[in-house]
């Protein structure tokens, strides 16, 4: 199994974090390009190309003329530590053992507009950059563009190391269409979460990021080996629904 989640807009960069391997991120090179590339822009530049405050555009205009190729523990932190979005409140990396995040660096990838694809360990500096931005780098028109098949050659690269039959996709879409995950010859499971709403079950947002969470969570603790196994997810009050359920689309339910 290889699991495959999106990053967060919110970061960590002051609680503890456990001793352990830290890793570079595997292309480096091509996120000094894209920060190469943002460093013409202005704080306006970046307020228009990410459509966010004057506060988060001064707020990364210095990030990215601050940002550094090399990454170390003075000036990053791991990814898995330093991300703290719905998703990561989900997966709630203080509930790891050091077992548990031994089978996280194997089994977990975390996609990245600026990184491409990290381990939880990878070492990241304080940017923001979602893959739907439509950054233009040479005569690429956006990010899609940018990182064209080396996603997927690096997840694909994983899969095999990890001699896995199936990917479990936790990504949202703007961040799983950079896998390509059509072009795998693997079974793709991409459960969907539910929530009981003014009487109906209907996706909600923000508990629907947290479940994907709670469910990498509860693969890698479980150690989960098949798609089938899945189904006895339970954290939270969520639980499987075979009715909901399509072909590699389990879906869960929380009343």
């Amino acid at each position: 199994m290889l699991i495959i989640i999106s990053p967060a807009k919110t970061l960590d960069w002051e609680s503890s974090f456990p001793d352990f391997e830290l890793k570079s991120p595997r292309f480096l090179n091509r996120s000094t390009q894209l920060v190469e590339e943002l460093h013409h822009y202005s704080s306006a530049d970046l307020k228009k190309l990410m459509g966010i405050s004057d506060a988060l555009s001064q707020l990364n205009f210095e990030r990215f003329q601050t940002w550094q190729p090399s990454h170390h523990p003075e000036n990053a932190r791991p990814a898995i530590f330093t991300y703290k979005g719905d998703v990561f409140q989900g997966i709630d990396m203080e509930q790891f053992s050091r077992k548990d995040l031994q089978r996280a660096q194997k089994h977990l990838r975390i996609l990245s507009g600026l990184y491409g694809v990290l381990r939880p360990m990878d070492l990241i500096q304080p940017h923001r950059l979602e893959m739907g931005t439509k950054l233009k780098v040479g005569d690429h028109k956006n990010l899609y563009e940018f990182w064209g098949h080396t996603i997927h050659e690096s997840l694909a690269e994983d899969v095999e190391a990890n001699a896995s039959n199936w990917i479990l996709n936790l990504a949202s879409q703007e961040y799983s269409q950079s896998a390509k995950l059509k072009s795998f010859n693997k079974r793709i499971i991409s459960p969907r979460f539910l929530d009981f709403h003014r009487d109906k079950y209907k996706m909600i947002s923000f508990f629907a990021k947290k479940a994907r969470g709670l469910m990498t969570r509860y693969a890698i603790q479980q150690n989960i080996s098949t798609p089938e196994e899945l189904e006895g997810f339970n954290l939270e009050g969520y639980y499987f629904h075979p009715d909901f359920s399509k072909e590699d689309e389990p879906c869960f339910v929380r009343d």
